[in-house]
């Protein structure tokens, strides 16, 4: 049976959050056991006051729990109503399947809704008191419903009292609350970054072409694997280019060439050193003198030594022994096709469903206001609001206000990034260009920021694209750490990431690496 939508998209919304999150139904639940009538729709309103009464008794959502009181309740309704509430639990549960619930951004557009609603029933109430001469009525009417408005207020309205006993108990409340994490990166980057939440600004800094781009697509499909929803903005690449990297990355496959692919390896298989059974080969890349010292001549990185195997069993099976090294396979990578990626799509499809979303500027032509106005039309039109936006980049973003100087227009597009994070109750990702001195050093600095140092002042992590000597040639990476507001680091510490931009894989696997000092 195809789905009747029964009433305002604010109010599904504001159900569904009911239904699935204990904080969103904590923060209406009483309003509505008072207020019932600020849901238009008899079914939501029958919904919610069962989310209402549910909450008030267990002081948790009900989640999967409300089929269940649906069907002790069923047999109250008659056939046609019992069918459409069926119906608004069917699709509410198809939803609860796919995605994540942006809770702070549902609760803060229910309240505003909620409000409007309640200051229209007092307007009307008002209105034919005064029609018919009842001026005092009117007035203690609106007084008496001022006050239940007041009530409705946010903390960014009242503000909260922090040696009250409430902000104690909100604070002991919220101490597991984990909904404000989205993911995690997989690996060594995961674990020098930590966890990603929303409302924080993600930077991503690097000297030109050292590979931004293609890590800004990573992180967003790194997110959407974990079933929360993108929204990628490009100012950099056109449309196709977009779609490409996207279809490669997604399929494995690139352009039908034979390429130098990054593999582990270990040292003391690289210099022969090892004497383990296990061991994936017998030959190593150096040879021993006569003398018994190493001799360690210049290697080409394009030719693989014939019968040499990398190796790095120990990785996996006796980590200290593991002396962590890289090498290369020749791979040919297949060439992409369509078949190929409507059979990838699919797949994805059915596991991630329509959570993607992409859309394509000019250089210079879009500014956060623009962006905002997308967002918008997201939201009302197709029902997608992202948990986390990639902005692909900020550089080159329009100004807020042309009328400013270069380094003031930029430090205002970083502050509008820092409020459209905030506001909206998301992570957002974007990247900016280092300066010349940059290209020359092993490890990227903050004080490398072109145009204005102040970008990194407003963003959570700030990451550096580290890249030196033949480590381009090697397909390897080191991603560091410029800035992280949220915990302590090294910037020694960083992690060494195997990747293949052939592919548009960005992060293949990555292991924690130590810098020696180097800058």
């Amino acid at each position: 049976m195809p789905i009747v939508r029964t009433g305002d998209k604010r109010e599904e919304r504001l159900i569904f959050g009911m239904i699935m999150s204990k904080k969103v139904c904590g923060r209406f639940y009483s309003i509505v056991r008072k207020r019932r009538e600020v849901i238009k729709s008899p079914y939501y309103q029958q919904v919610a006051v069962w989310c209402s009464n549910y909450y008030q008794k267990y002081r948790r959502n009900p989640g999967p729990e409300i089929r269940n009181i649906f069907e002790i309740e069923r047999h109250e309704f008659k056939p046609e109503d019992r069918d459409m509430i069926e119906d608004i639990l069917v699709d509410l549960d198809r939803r609860s399947a796919d995605w994540a619930l942006n809770e702070e951004s549902l609760i803060d557009d229910s309240m505003n809704y909620i409000r409007k609603r309640l200051v229209q029933e007092i307007t009307d109430l008002a209105s034919v008191q005064l029609s018919t001469g009842r001026v005092e009525d009117a007035i203690t009417e609106m007084t008496k419903e001022v006050e239940v408005l007041k009530g409705l207020s946010s903390e960014f309205d009242t503000g909260f009292n922090m040696l009250a006993q409430e902000t104690l108990q909100h604070w002991i409340d919220n101490q597991d609350d984990e909904s404000d994490i989205l993911f995690q990166f997989p690996g060594a980057v995961g674990e020098i970054i930590g966890p990603l939440k929303r409302g924080w600004v993600l930077g991503v800094m690097g000297p030109a072409k050292r590979g931004k781009s293609f890590w800004l697509l990573e992180i967003a499909l790194q997110a959407f694997l974990e079933k929360k929803r993108v929204l990628f903005v490009s100012l950099e690449m056109n449309r196709l280019e977009v779609e490409e990297r996207f279809y490669k990355r997604i399929t494995g496959m690139g352009d039908g060439q034979s390429i130098n692919f990054p593999v582990w390896d270990c040292e003391s298989n690289q210099d022969n050193s090892c004497k383990k059974k296990a061991r994936a080969g017998l030959l190593g890349l150096w040879e021993y003198g006569e003398d018994g010292d190493l001799i360690r001549e210049p290697i080409d990185w394009t030719i693989n030594p014939k019968g040499y195997v990398p190796c790095s069993v120990c990785r996996e099976t006796s980590k200290k022994d593991w002396k962590m090294a890289t090498w290369f396979e020749k791979r040919r990578i297949p060439a992409i096709t369509a078949k190929a990626i409507r059979r990838k799509l699919k797949g994805i499809n059915l596991q991630w469903g329509s959570g993607f979303v992409s859309v394509v500027y000019p250089a210079f032509s879009a500014n956060i206001g623009n962006i905002r106005a997308y967002l918008d039309y997201l939201k009302e039109e197709r029902d997608f609001e992202p948990d986390v936006i990639v902005i692909d980049y900020a550089d080159i973003l329009a100004p807020e206000d042309s009328r400013m100087d270069t380094r003031d227009r930029m430090d205002e597009t970083w502050k509008m990034l820092k409020n459209l994070a905030a506001s909206r109750h998301c992570l957002v990702v974007t990247a900016s260009q280092t300066n010349r001195q940059s290209f020359a050093r092993q490890n990227v600095q903050d004080t490398d920021a072109a145009e204005d140092i102040r970008k990194i002042a407003n963003c959570d992590v700030m990451l550096a694209l580290n890249q030196y000597g033949l480590e381009k040639d090697r397909n390897i990476m080191r991603v560091g750490i410029v800035a992280h507001r949220h915990r302590n680091f090294s910037k020694s510490v960083q992690a060494l990431v195997l990747q293949n931009f052939s592919t548009a894989a960005a992060l293949l696997d990555s292991e924690r690496w130590v810098s020696k000092g180097g800058k």
